[in-house]
């Protein structure tokens, strides 16, 4: 949001000749676009302090994630899965045939005080997770991601 509040003050600033009405077409396709990337970075946390058992985690990279899913991609962690979500009511779905990974209701938004969505959590350089994905190591536990 910091870009694009430099944006809106440097039009304050700026002649208006230099204005015109294609000009203020461009900058507010810009300023729109600026609005929709800021809304749709969404930021997750791992939480594990409540790890139950209970997975069908597609690759994003392949596919489209489910309609109760989202393309979720931790900081720190590389790779991307698609995420179901989940409350402490609605639990995750069972990890896919073949995975030993467990589904954990374990990643939050941010701003949220509970868990909103689903991961598959494994131990560190196991295989645990559905093929390709790899498990990524993350605050001493691990979550399959699949890679670009």
């Amino acid at each position: 949001f910091n870009s694009l509040f430099k944006v809106l003050s440097l039009t304050s600033t700026i002649p208006s000749q230099v204005l015109s009405p294609t000009n203020m077409r461009v900058a507010t396709v810009l300023i729109i676009a600026a609005l929709a990337v800021a809304a749709s970075a969404v930021e997750y946390r791992l939480r594990v302090d409540k790890i139950t058992s209970l997975g069908a985690y597609e690759d994003p990279y392949t596919s489209s994630c489910g309609s109760n899913e989202q393309n979720v991609s931790i900081e720190g962690v590389p790779g991307a899965f698609c995420s179901p979500s989940c409350s402490p009511t609605t639990p995750c779905p069972a990890a896919p045939s073949g995975s030993n990974a467990q589904a954990e209701c374990a990643l939050e938004k941010a701003g949220s005080s509970s868990p909103t969505n689903c991961a598959l959590i494994c131990s560190p350089g196991s295989t645990e997770c559905p093929s390709p994905a790899k498990c990524q190591p993350i605050q001493g536990v691990g979550i399959c991601t699949y890679s670009s």
